[in-house]
Parts: structure tokens; sequence; C-alpha cells
């Protein structure tokens, strides 16, 4: 690994646990500097202490941001704190997502699907906006977004997660179109 290897920094949402979790565990054992985010206090607080322990040159290349991924304010939040901690924000990994309900579409709670889409897609979109803004329109970087299976095939019962990936994909494609 070069300096300029180890100088990389990375946004990851819902990176307490699961997938975002193993992200960041990647990226601190590759000598990256990560900020993570997650609902959760305590296991955001758990995970960056765990993550911490284990980056090859000790503390200080994790932070951790806690709040809900569809807040606008914690958006602009993470980000910021990304910026005062590293200086820059080079990879963008949306991983946090929800799917609180399980069952026919037919009967779907309209406010459950807005929620879905708050936090799958629009917050994606968000971070991707503000990490745009903040580094990466002048120096580059790469966004990588969390989607799923279920966004192009049809799973049952799970229909408002699946239209939501669907989402996700579309806007990855949409934004490498505009931000390439």
């Amino acid at each position: 690994m070069t300096t300029a290897d180890s100088d990389k920094v990375a946004l990851i949402t819902g990176g307490s646990r699961g997938i975002g979790y193993g992200v960041a565990e990647a990226l601190v054992a590759r000598g990256h500097r990560v900020c993570v985010t997650g609902r959760g206090e305590d296991a955001l607080t758990a995970a960056v202490e765990a993550l911490s322990a284990a980056a090859p040159d000790g503390a200080g290349r994790v932070i951790g941001v806690a709040g809900k991924a569809h807040d606008e304010a914690h958006q602009a939040v993470a980000v910021e704190r990304v910026m005062e901690a590293f200086g820059r924000v080079d990879f963008l990994v949306n991983n946090a997502g929800t799917n609180p309900v399980f069952g026919p579409i037919a009967e779907l709670d309209l406010g459950v699907a807005r929620k879905v889409f708050e936090t799958n897609v629009v917050s994606a979109l968000g971070f991707a906006q503000r990490t745009y803004r903040a580094w990466q329109k002048e120096n580059g970087g790469a966004i990588v977004n969390i989607a799923s299976i279920a966004g192009v095939a049809p799973s049952p019962f799970i229909g408002a997660y699946g239209m939501s990936k669907a989402a996700m994909i579309n806007l990855t494609v949409q934004l490498a179109h505009e931000m390439a």
C-alpha cells in the first residue's frame, strides 16, 4: 500500500453493523480513514472502538456520527465532521436502509412507503449531493450505493423495499452519468 492509498477517506452510512461494518472493516485494514454512521449511539460507539482497535496504525482513523440517514441535518453534520476530521471524502458508501414492513403491496401503508423511500433512496441522494459539493466535484472520488436483487426482480411481501432498491439502481446510473 502506498502513502496515497492510506490518505483516502470513506463515509459509510449504516456502518455500525452488517454490510456497512464489513466495508468499514476492509477499508480500515487497508489503512484508510473512515467515518461510519448509524442510528444507535451504543452500537455506533462499539463499532468505532472495534474498528479503531483493528486499524494498522492505531486510533484516529475512525470516527462515528449518530443519526438517522433520512435526516438532512444528520447528513450535513456527517459530511461536515468528515471534512473537519480528515479534510476530504474520497468514498461514499450509501448502505443505510430499512424494510419495516412485510406483506402484500396492495395493503401497504403509504406512510411506511414514504419512510422506506426516504431512508433507502432520498438519503442516498442527499449524502451524494453533500459529498459531491464538499470534495468530489473538485477532487474526484467514488460513490457506492448498496442495492438488492429485490430491485431487479419481484420479491414476495417486500414490495416497498424492492421498489426502493429499483430506484436506488436508477439513482446510481443517473449519478454516474451526471458526476462522472
